[in-house]
């Protein structure tokens, strides 16, 4: 986790881009983002692939290592339902995955405190260089894991500040009067409906949940084999006439 907030917070320097919300998934991330520049967007999204791919290289000691999927889902989030369906989904997914029975327990990096907060949260984060990172056992318990982020930390060149600003996302929309505490509330609600019947889902089925002490001493190189895309334009909107719009654009 402190490794890739610390190449979000390294990524992020100097650009036109807010980090709206984030739930960072075994095998994938989910981000919403509010972007003045659109240029600063891409230099923040590449920087941050490259980033987080150099310092696993040197935790796994290897010389190429392909992490990122070719053609990563970026869409445009047209209107405030489609807004609010996004954040619902994307802190559900952890329960959806069948990973914990509710988000409050998952271990991955995520901002579900600083959301139902509301309020702007800035972190003062140690970086280290991915050459200064050295390998380590694919499979570590909690002492060994503490003993190696302390030996990253103290081989930092810099501290950065990271800053969240949770529900900023909602300023791209036009003629909107729903407040942060409106989003706040329906956001946990439906959040934990869904957790509700991933439950009911996993008890019928007989299953359960990997558990966040499992999920935490995972190994570093468990495969993932991506699901093949064809090219498209993604956006989202549930108002018929902004994608008649959007689409135009095209």
């Amino acid at each position: 986790n402190h490794i890739l907030k610390s190449c979000l917070a390294k990524s992020i320097q100097n650009k036109a881009v807010k980090i709206d919300e984030y739930v960072w998934m075994p095998n994938h991330l989910h981000i919403i983002l509010y972007v003045i520049d659109s240029y600063d967007f891409i230099g923040f999204y590449t920087e941050l692939m490259k980033r987080i791919t150099d310092a696993y290289k040197s935790l796994l000691g290897l010389e190429q290592l392909n992490l990122w999927e070719s053609r990563p889902m970026v869409a445009e989030i047209l209107d405030i339902d489609k807004y609010i369906e996004r954040k619902i989904y994307f802190h559900s997914n952890p329960s959806k995955a069948n990973l914990v029975d509710k988000i409050e327990n998952y271990p991955g990096l995520n901002t579900w405190d600083i959301f139902q907060k509301g309020q702007i949260v800035r972190e003062k984060i140690e970086w280290t260089k991915a050459k200064n990172i050295n390998k380590i056992p694919l499979s570590l318990d909690n002492e060994q894991d503490l003993e190696n982020l302390n030996l990253i930390k103290s081989k930092h060149s810099e501290i950065l500040e990271l800053e969240i600003c949770p529900n900023i996302g909602a300023l791209s929309f036009q003629d909107n009067n729903i407040t942060n505490d409106i989003i706040v509330r329906e956001v946990k609600r439906f959040v934990k409906i869904n957790e509700r019947e991933y439950d009911k889902e996993r008890a019928r089925k007989g299953h359960n949940t990997i558990g966040s002490q499992k999920l935490t001493t995972q190994r570093l190189d468990k495969k993932h084999i991506p699901k093949p895309r064809e090219p498209r334009i993604y956006f989202m909107t549930g108002v018929r006439e902004l994608a008649a719009d959007y689409l135009s654009l095209y």
